[in-house]
């Protein structure tokens, strides 16, 4: 077997190594752990699709309206009149901003390493690998960069693409969400191909020191060779998390309950101290308990596709389980092979 036992070794690298739960938080700021967020990525999409496509077919309407010039000189007057404190605001969230993608990329590149290091039976600690985390982040920050503009690129044209057919029926009819719903599918499915190949890039610049497009041409090749073993794994794990989220969801109903039921009895009989300090708990409870889980999955994400890289990279040839089910049937090629995995 391939996968078992790298998700059970990634399991116990998230669970014994809690250090790296730091490092997840990050990651999962602005960055994937691992395979995209499926119901994000279709609020997102689906949001920026429709949008764009309104906006798109409706000539900038809006842009043309009283109420945005209205808008937009109430907002010029505030920012002219208060300059100062417009500009420092600016460079504050900009400062903020660039600080959390700093430390997300850097912290990606910790994982990777800690991962392979644990993994190696080496010592890993925090300020170790954030020392050597903080090498790294130019080069994957320019492939994560590279990834985003990527996945941009493909939306605007489909966008393109939906908005010429809604301007031609001047309606969102059947075939409009027919072709939006394959459309969310293609882009999904690229979206994991661009996750694990950003991924196998930035492990080659971590694990292997190379350079940006050497490591580009190398994950070329270790994808054509390995692209249904990365598929099968990004779907394992896609499964994974939905299953987990969801177990983690009715765990938090049933322990959520006490505090819903205190919090309406307070409600009934106007306690309003109560209320409120019952209420404050049990959503910073709930904040502490998912930003918990949502780290440990970064780093359960991230460690699971650190050692398959270590796997696909060693000289032993990996066959996907679909082809180890299926290949007797289909092409006789591996009727005799034995997994030694």
């Amino acid at each position: 077997m391939l996968y078992r036992p790298i998700l059970k070794k990634a399991l116990w690298i998230s669970w014994k190594n809690k250090f790296l739960w730091i490092f997840g938080f990050f990651v999962m700021l602005f960055l994937n752990n691992g395979i995209p967020n499926l119901f994000e990525f279709y609020f997102r999409t689906e949001s920026f699709f429709k949008f764009s496509i309104l906006f798109f077919v409706t000539k900038f309407q809006f842009l043309q309206s009283d109420q945005f010039r209205d808008f937009f000189l109430n907002i010029q007057k505030f920012f002219l009149a208060n300059l100062f404190v417009s500009v420092f605001i600016f460079l504050f969230i900009l400062l903020i901003f660039s600080l959390f993608v700093w430390l997300s990329i850097v912290s990606q590149a910790s994982l990777i390493g800690s991962a392979e290091k644990i993994n190696s039976k080496k010592i890993s600690s925090l300020k170790e690998s954030f020392r050597e985390g903080k090498i790294f982040f130019w080069p994957l920050f320019v492939l994560n960069l590279l990834a985003k503009l990527f996945t941009f690129g493909l939306i605007i044209i489909f966008i393109i693409f939906l908005s010429i057919f809604f301007i031609r029926f001047q309606k969102i009819s059947f075939w409009l969400d027919f072709l939006f719903l394959s459309a969310l599918v293609i882009l999904f499915f690229l979206d994991i191909v661009i996750s694990f190949f950003t991924f196998y890039a930035s492990a080659f610049v971590v694990l292997k020191k190379e350079k940006i497009f050497q490591a580009i041409k190398k994950t070329w090749f270790l994808f054509l060779k390995n692209w249904l073993i990365s598929l099968e794994m990004a779907f394992i794990l896609l499964f994974v998390f939905i299953l987990s989220g969801l177990a983690l969801f009715l765990v938090l109903i049933f322990f959520s309950l006490p505090f819903v039921l205190l919090t309406l009895i307070f409600y009934y009989f106007a306690f309003t101290f109560g209320f409120n300090l019952t209420l404050n708990f049990l959503l910073f409870f709930l904040i502490i308990i998912l930003t918990l889980f949502a780290s440990f999955l970064a780093v359960f994400g991230i460690s699971s596709w650190t050692l398959l890289f270590i796997e696909l990279t060693k000289k032993e040839k990996k066959i996907s389980k679909l082809i180890r089910l299926f290949g007797n049937r289909f092409t006789g090629e591996i009727s005799n092979y034995k997994d030694s995995t």
